[in-house]
C-alpha cells in the first residue's frame, strides 16, 4: 500500500510541476532554464522601466548567474561586469560604499547581498581574473564594517 502511495505522489508531483516548467522524475527535480529566463527578462524590463537601481542589479547578477548555468560562460560574465559597473558607478567610490554613514542598514545590507553575490560568482573563474577584480571583494568586506557601524548608529 505504501509502494502504491509513492507512486501516486510522484504522478502529482510530475502533474504540478509540468504546470510550473520543472520536470521530475523518480525524486530528481530539474528546473526549465528558459522558463526561468523568461521570468528574469521580464524582471530586467520591470526593473529598468521603475529605475529601481537595486532590483536592476538583482536582475542582473540572476542573468550571469542563469547564463553561466546554461553553459553561456562568456555572457554570464558580461552581466557580470555590468552589474559590477553599475553598483560601483551609483553607489561606491573604490571600495567605500558612497552611502554608509547616512543609510539605514537594511539598504547597506541589500548592497551587501548584491556584493556576496558578485564575489561569489567571480570565484568561479581563475585568478587572473580574481586578482583584477579585487576592488569587489574589497568593498565587500569594507561594507560588512560599515554595517556594523551603521548598526551600532541606529541602535
Amino acid at each position: 500500500a505504501q509502494h502504491e502511495r509513492g507512486g501516486s505522489d510522484r504522478r502529482r508531483r510530475a502533474s504540478s510541476s509540468a504546470k510550473t516548467g520543472a520536470s521530475v522524475s523518480g525524486d530528481d527535480a530539474f528546473i526549465n532554464l528558459a522558463r526561468v529566463e523568461e521570468a528574469a527578462a521580464l524582471a530586467l524590463e520591470s526593473a529598468v522601466d521603475e529605475l529601481d537601481p537595486m532590483l536592476v542589479l538583482q536582475c542582473l547578477m540572476n542573468f550571469a548567474e542563469l547564463r553561466y548555468l546554461q553553459g553561456k560562460i562568456a555572457t554570464g560574465l558580461a552581466f557580470w561586469v555590468e552589474c559590477r559597473d553599475v553598483l560601483f558607478e551609483c553607489f561606491m567610490e573604490g571600495p567605500r560604499c558612497l552611502l554608509a554613514d547616512a543609510a539605514p542598514p537594511g539598504f547597506l545590507e541589500k548592497l551587501l547581498h548584491v556584493l556576496k553575490r558578485l564575489v561569489r560568482f567571480l570565484l568561479c573563474f581563475d585568478k587572473e581574473l580574481i586578482n583584477q577584480n579585487m576592488h569587489v571583494v574589497d568593498a565587500f568586506l569594507q561594507l560588512q564594517l560599515s554595517i556594523t557601524t551603521a548598526r551600532e548608529r541606529h541602535a
